[in-house]
């Protein structure tokens, strides 16, 4: 079995990539969805999140203080702040290579996550570095 620091860190990312996908549907960022359809995307996110609810606080008791061998404040900060993190770059990446496919060829540098509508994210954020490099910073 795992150990408690480590279930808590899994428990964060299944559960922020849960809702990363359930709000991705919700604004219609199909460049970040890691499955095609928003209505399936939606139920993987609500059962991804609810799954590692469940199963963090199901399975065992973790209930413990963080002088018995729970967490304390600062751990339990930082892991979460790892597991948010992990939760963005690991759907980034996998939804870069589940929506290769889509490229817009019109992507206004100016729209931000809005590009996310109409390309995936590796190609918004290649697409917005060049016009920096070409243009400069926005201001």
């Amino acid at each position: 079995m795992f150990t408690f620091p480590i279930d808590y860190y899994l428990f964060v990312l299944a559960a922020n990539i849960g809702v990363i996908q359930i709000i991705a549907s919700m604004e219609k960022f199909h460049g970040i969805l890691l499955i095609k359809s928003i209505i399936a995307t939606r139920i993987l996110g609500i059962t991804i999140s609810a799954s590692s609810f469940i199963w963090f606080f199901f399975v065992t008791n973790r209930n413990v203080n963080d002088y018995e061998g729970g967490l304390d404040a600062n751990q339990q900060a930082l892991l979460f702040f790892l597991g948010t993190l992990s939760a963005f770059a690991l759907t980034f990446i996998i939804s870069s290579i589940v929506n290769a496919r889509m490229n817009n060829k019109e992507i206004d540098t100016e729209q931000g996550l809005g590009n996310l509508k109409h390309t995936n994210y590796i190609l918004a954020v290649k697409k917005n570095i060049r016009s920096w490099q070409k243009n400069g910073l926005p201001r």
